[in-house]
């Protein structure tokens, strides 16, 4: 009898697909659209302009795609980062014996644990712009810029990007441990020189705007902050009830 029933199951489920896919192209067809993926060589016709790989109207779908993969991979990397930092600190300082530290610690996470991760959003974006000096009053710190445009900075050499991102990879290739040894010191040196001996791309300031080094734009900015924020606000919980259990079992 069982059987039976999960036969019926299966076969009204595949039914039920076929009908939809029957359905799905005889809609395509009426409206005399092409079904493939021919568009992602073609022309997008928009900009990404706060995208880590630059992306314009003339470039192809494909293009576009891969920016914005690219730019998510790094804003979840250092959000990982932060996060993770964040949550220990306060995780730490709620297990204090300091009173006033415990009280800060879950006054943090009550609050941005219990807030939708959308309102951070909007309201650290409405700060950001609002708040914010314009570009010609932008909050200097050596060669760093902060302002509504968002964070410009002095960009590290092409070399040394390369050599970086080499240095974990030799970790997981499959050599022996003291080629991967010298490799990576190897690779440390060459990232050191660089950092030295080429020259960095310094944000200039002109009269209306900053022009060279990397900048950060507001949204980017926002992003980071906001999602950091609230998923340490989880990571310290995740700490602090870890450290309880171990401090119960000894």
């Amino acid at each position: 009898m069982k059987k039976t029933i999960n036969a019926l199951f299966a076969g009204c489920i595949m039914a039920l697909t076929g009908w939809m896919l029957v359905n799905i192209f005889q809609n395509i067809d009426e409206q005399n659209l092409e079904f493939g993926f021919d568009f992602l060589f073609t022309r997008s016709g928009f900009d990404m302009g706060d995208a880590w790989i630059l992306h314009n109207s003339h470039q192809t779908y494909m293009h576009a795609i891969l920016s914005g993969l690219y730019n998510t991979l790094l804003l979840a990397l250092a959000c990982i980062v932060l996060s993770t930092s964040l949550g220990t600190v306060f995780a730490i300082l709620s297990t204090t014996h300091a009173p006033w530290l415990t009280t800060i610690s879950r006054i943090y996470i009550n609050i941005f644990r219990n807030i939708p991760l959308l309102v951070q959003i909007l309201f650290f974006y409405t700060l950001m712009v609002h708040w914010l000096p314009p570009v010609r009053e932008s909050f200097q710190i050596g060669d760093i810029y902060l302002s509504n445009r968002g964070l410009f900075f002095p960009k590290i050499p092409l070399i040394a990007c390369g050599s970086l991102l080499l240095f974990p990879l030799m970790h997981f290739t499959p050599i022996a441990k003291t080629h991967r040894i010298k490799s990576s010191i190897g690779f440390l040196l060459i990232w050191l020189m660089s950092l030295l001996f080429f020259e960095w791309d310094i944000p200039e300031k002109t009269r209306f705007s900053l022009v060279g080094g990397g900048q950060l734009g507001v949204e980017w900015l926002t992003l980071l902050l906001a999602l950091s924020i609230y998923s340490s606000s989880y990571i310290a919980e995740c700490i602090r009830g870890g450290i309880n259990a171990i401090k119960v079992v000894t």
